[in-house]
C-alpha cells in the first residue's frame, strides 16, 4: 500500500533530523507556499522536492514517507573535531547543509573548475612564503598565481 506524503508529517521527520519546522517554512520552501496547500497532495510532493533540493537531502528518502530522512551521501567524510571521541553522527546534519552550500556556491562560479597544475605541498609552502598564515584569501591568490591545467 502506498502512502500519501503529508506536510505535517514530513515536518515531524525533518525534525528527527534537526531541521525544525520554522527553519524549513523560512529557507527551504518555495516563496509562493502558503499553510492552505498542506493539503493539496500535488503541492506538497513539489514542495518536498525543494526542500530535498535545497537543503542537500537524499530525494528518495523525503518522498517515502516510511523511510528516515537522510542527506546525500559524501564519500567518507573526514570531520576535524575538536574532542577526539566526539559522535560523528551529531555532524551529519552540518556535514549536509555544507555540502550543499559548497554546490550552491559551484553554481555562481563564472569560470569552471580546473584542478591546479601543482601539488599541495608547493601550493602550501608558496602561500607561507608569503603570508604568516593560511586563510581563504591566500588561497584565493594562488588560484591567480600559479597556472592551471585546461582539460
Amino acid at each position: 500500500m502506498n502512502k500519501t506524503l503529508e506536510m505535517p508529517m514530513l515536518y515531524k521527520r525533518l525534525s528527527k533530523v534537526g531541521l525544525q519546522p520554522k527553519f524549513i517554512q523560512e529557507k527551504a520552501l518555495p516563496e509562493w507556499w502558503d499553510a492552505e496547500l498542506e493539503n493539496n497532495p500535488v503541492a506538497v510532493l513539489e514542495a518536498a522536492g525543494r526542500i530535498a533540493k535545497r537543503l542537500g537531502l537524499d530525494m528518495a528518502s523525503v518522498l517515502d514517507p516510511d523511510a528516515p530522512i537522510t542527506f546525500k551521501q559524501v564519500i567518507r567524510p573526514k570531520f576535524k573535531k575538536i574532542q577526539k571521541n566526539s559522535d560523528e553522527s551529531r555532524l551529519i546534519v552540518a556535514q549536509g547543509l555544507a555540502t550543499r552550500v559548497a554546490e550552491m556556491v559551484t553554481y555562481a562560479c563564472k569560470r569552471p573548475f580546473t584542478d591546479m597544475a601543482t601539488n599541495a605541498f608547493e601550493i602550501r609552502n608558496f602561500i607561507l612564503k608569503n603570508n604568516s598564515y593560511i586563510d581563504l584569501d591566500a588561497i584565493l591568490m594562488c588560484f591567480n598565481v600559479f597556472k592551471v591545467k585546461t582539460h
